[in-house]
């Protein structure tokens, strides 16, 4: 999760007026922010200050769709933007602490356009909100100390732990935990291309290790309650080497064993605010007390204000076994000993650090429940549809507040219709007033089937529903009235029958005459529509037999083979009469917690579109819950064997490749001859261990019970009744990367489409401009990923391709002989470029993937058999070969067997 500031000029658009009316707006979007992002919005003159926090719901929208037109009031640079994001309102400020000139103190670069919150703003920006306004930690006030350069503070903080450390580890004590805002691997990349670290390990995450940190530190703990603000911003600890009364007292004394390269941490308030590292052997100075000048002891440190701070009392259960047997900094009971500078064991040094990280969990936060029983999916698997039923209507209750101001825009328009097409309007409605197709929209049948449309949709068929339109029939163009020949045999004679029909319909739909309404004429879907609007508390706004049938078989309801839609839709209306919690809702109200809640039946759901990200935002949200784990983080999670077992891992490798990422326990449960309930006790063990590391907020579910499988899935009840877990989005992305034989089709199919728009750009340019090219043997630095369509890719260099095309001769690397035709713009033999490690593939390199040595010139014929073709093993083998020292001079070094894996062979 990302943090940006964006402005609002309002001079062009009214967002104070905005956001009091609206909770979610449509805002252009000139920057890559990512769904699930923060954006401040700040507002100009005369206000100059941030005033809204908001959350992004969608990214890249080609159109703006929610209306705001009333608040634009200069739309020349805001309107038809072509790139939009919907933000969502989380909060709005009025406090001076953030206005311009407390934000530029603090950080603010720049107003002028959207913009990264920085580390520093971010932490002021955390602090103005969360504590009322007292800057950074409440506990003490960091001005006049020196700020550390992120270099510095990775070489104190490695000092501190004396061993190799992960960027992971290092940013999750330099800022806020799980934020992630500063890029501590790309400097620690820098300082080892420097010789300043040295990384160490074979896979993610690395460790690295800072060159200077030779030996083993001292480990120090030094109380500053009041000397704390002189000492720190001067950088020094320092005390007399007597007492008045000549005796050496042992806290002040241990300053001259403090060696340079020892470490010390500090505590201000019970607290530990901060660590350094002594720059120099203690020495002796001239101090001054009110008995007048005596002599003391100093050591000048490196001292680094960690960005959040830890009482030791919190973790008291772990550092009582710690602590030394004489001279320890705290006593029994937590608190600090009266003294200055005590001795800790590096193991306590550790831990420290580890709880500033959020590694360590607070002793007086652990849970007590650790072998309870998820009692929410317990329930859920057990496959009762009683259970199931009542979770369902206790999550569609818990979204009403967000569903009725809809329902009740509805209603207005259902209640306008009502009165306008009364009994006496019906009688007399014309055919123009009646049909569609005339362009009139206050026809009954335009308001009826379009107006009304969210009142049960009608579109499915032909206008031939309403027995009498305006407009084309098949391939006879002339627009004139059409009609069903059963109601007559012209437009008025029509129209008099029509009326007729829908007149009697209304009087045995308010008598509530099933055997006069199955005698109706009109068209079924037509006659559902009418009385479902006219009488919304006794007729359903289902007019669909299959919908029906899919709903009852849900509810387990009994219905006869002889049922018709009005049979139907009355089992369905007594069901809902029979639930306290649905008697004040109407009928389409009830209809809307169907769908919500069971979606529509598969046949339906087989014509969407299968495309992986539309299957995750249609999937239904009443068993999703928010867990701002990013992608990167998942990896990183998937590699700690402490939180992810084998076990696990291979557990999420059979969801993963289930349709859809996601299968229901039972089927687990049929497969392995166990219960369905039996995957739950390692999964929220799981999940407690994912939710530690990363200190996430409790997940209640609408019961007020903590829940835990909802941290790595997502869940709905399926068409089968069975309940079913979904991989996270994330955690999909994260294994799709770290385990490519699962799946590497999606990525690839897009990268191979970016691989074709560099061709086809390329059949218009001048590939003769680079005719002599050679290699020049050095490593490109990875540009930044492009997202386009929800889809990540690595930009292509025309140039780059150009070149290679040039290097090679313009002829086929597999085989020069192989027959071309000449380009018509540059007189060159055609030949296309591949990169011959893909760039979807581009994440498991440190280098750019775009680069000469990395693309090959293929013919047509062998460029498309590498992709499609038989045997194309054969044609990589041999270009890996010529290419193996080539990709290795450019920082690309890669096995022949991991090239196959990419190409999906076994080598």
């Amino acid at each position: 999760m990302t943090e940006w500031i964006i402005t609002c000029n309002t001079n062009a658009y009214n967002v104070e007026g905005a956001f009091d009316k609206l909770d979610t707006i449509d805002w252009k979007q000139s920057t890559y922010v990512e769904k699930g992002d923060i954006v401040y919005i700040y507002v100009g003159a005369p206000m100059s200050a941030i005033r809204y926090k908001c959350e992004a719901m969608e990214v890249e929208l080609p159109e703006a769709t929610i209306d705001d037109s009333e608040f634009v009031l200069d739309g020349s640079s805001y309107e038809n933007y072509g790139r939009y994001m919907r933000l969502h309102l989380l909060d709005k400020y009025d406090n001076p602490l953030m206005g311009r000139s407390k934000l530029i103190e603090n950080g603010l670069k720049t107003v002028q356009g959207p913009s990264k919150v920085n580390s520093q703003l971010s932490a002021y920006l955390f602090s103005v909100i969360e504590t009322g306004g007292n800057v950074f930690d409440h506990f003490y006030d960091k001005k006049g100390i020196a700020l550390k350069t992120r270099r510095e503070a990775i070489t104190i903080l490695q000092r501190a732990y004396n061993r190799p450390v992960t960027a992971r580890e290092l940013t999750d004590i330099m800022y806020e935990i799980g934020k992630q805002q500063a890029n501590v691997h790309a400097e620690l990349t820098f300082m080892e291309q420097q010789g300043l670290v040295i990384k160490s390990g074979s896979s993610v995450p690395y460790g690295y290790s800072v060159v200077s940190n030779v030996g083993t530190p001292q480990y120090f703990y030094v109380f500053q309650n009041q000397s704390f603000g002189e000492e720190s911003k001067g950088e020094y600890l320092q005390a007399l080497k007597q007492a008045k009364d000549g005796i050496e007292n042992h806290h002040w004394s241990r300053l001259k064993e403090v060696k340079k390269g020892d470490v010390v941490f500090h505590g201000y308030k019970q607290h530990v605010v901060a660590v350094s590292t002594a720059k120099t052997d203690a020495y002796t100075i001239e101090l001054s007390d009110e008995n007048g000048a005596k002599e003391g002891w100093r050591v000048d440190v490196d001292f680094y204000a960690l960005s959040h701070s830890i009482a030791p009392k919190d973790y008291w259960e772990d550092i009582k076994l710690l602590l030394p047997e004489k001279y320890s900094p705290f006593d029994k009971n937590g608190s600090g000993n009266m003294g200055y500078l005590f001795p800790i064991s590096q193991e306590l040094a550790r831990y420290f650090l580890d709880a500033t990280a959020g590694k360590k969990v607070a002793s007086k936060k652990m849970e007590t429940e650790s072998k309870a029983m998820d009692a929410e999916i317990e329930s859920l698997l057990s496959g009762k549809n009683c259970v199931v039923i009542d979770s369902l209507i206790n999550q569609f209750i818990k979204k009403l507040p967000e569903i009725q101001p809809r329902e009740m825009e509805l209603e207005e328009l259902r209640q306008q219709f009502v009165n306008d097409f009364n009994m006496n309007k019906l009688m007399n409605m014309t055919k123009e007033e009646y049909v569609v197709g005339m362009g009139s929209k206050t026809s009954f049948c335009y308001r009826l089937e379009t107006e009304l449309q969210g009142l049960g949709d009608i579109h499915g068929s032909t206008s031939a529903k309403f027995g009498l339109y305006f407009g084309k029939s098949g391939d006879d163009t002339e627009e004139k009235y059409r009609w069903s020949k059963r109601f007559g045999n012209d437009p008025d004679e029509v129209m008099q029958k029509l009326k007729k029909q829908i007149v009697y319909l209304r009087m045995d739909g308010e008598k509530k005459d099933l055997e006069s309404i199955r005698k109706c004429e009109l068209a079924p879907l037509l006659r559902g529509k009418i009385l479902s609007v006219f009488f919304p508390e006794e007729y359903l706004c289902i007019f669909s037999d299959e919908h029906l049938d899919y709903f009852i078989k849900k509810l387990d309801l009994q219905f006869n083979l002889t049922d018709d839609i009005l049979d139907k839709q009355n089992k369905l209306v007594e069901w809902k009469k029979q639930h306290p919690e649905m008697k004040d809702w109407n009928n389409h109200l009830f209809s809307s917690f169907l769908y919500h809640s069971f979606g529509r039946p598969f046949e339906e759901q087989k014509l969407q579109k299968d495309l992986q990200e539309e299957r995750d935002n249609a999937y239904p949200k009443e068993y999703v819950s928010k867990v701002s784990i990013t992608k990167k983080q998942w990896m990183e999670l998937l590699q700690d064997s402490e939180i992810f077992k084998e076990t696990d891992i291979e557990l999420l490798k059979r969801f993963y490749l289930s349709d859809n990422h996601a299968a229901a326990c039972y089927d687990l449960s049929i497969q392995d001859g166990v219960s369905p309930t039996s995957y739950i006790t390692p999964i929220v063990a799981l999940a407690k261990r994912i939710s530690e590391k990363m200190q996430l907020p409790a997940i209640i579910a609408h019961d007020g019970s903590q829940v835990w499988w909802r941290v790595p899935f997502w869940g709905r009840i399926r068409e089968d009744g069975r309940f079913e877990w979904k991989v996270r989005p994330e955690l999909v992305k994260a294994m799709s990367a770290l385990y490519p034989e699962l799946s590497t089709s999606a990525d690839i199919e897009v990268e191979e489409k970016e691989d074709n728009s560099l061709i086809e750009e390329l059949k218009q340019a001048n590939v003769g401009s680079a005719e002599g090219f050679e290699y020049n043997a050095e490593p490109k630095e990875k540009a930044a990923p492009v997202y386009t369509n929800g889809h990540k890719t690595y930009p292509r260099d025309r140039q780059t391709a150009i070149n290679a095309l040039a290097h090679a001769n313009y002829e086929c690397e597999i085989d020069a002989t192989h027959p071309s035709f000449i380009r018509k713009k540059s007189e060159k033999k055609y030949t296309e470029p591949h990169h011959l490690i893909p760039m979807a593939f581009s994440e498991e390199f440190d280098v750019s993937l775009d680069v000469e040595e990395n693309i090959v010139s293929l013919c047509s014929n062998c460029h498309n058999q590498i992709h499609y073709g038989k045997d194309a093993d054969v044609l990589l083998r041999k270009l890996y070969e010529e290419r193996k020292d080539a990709l290795a001079s450019v920082g690309i070094k890669i096995t022949l067997e991991r090239l196959l894996e990419m190409y999906g062979y076994v080598a």
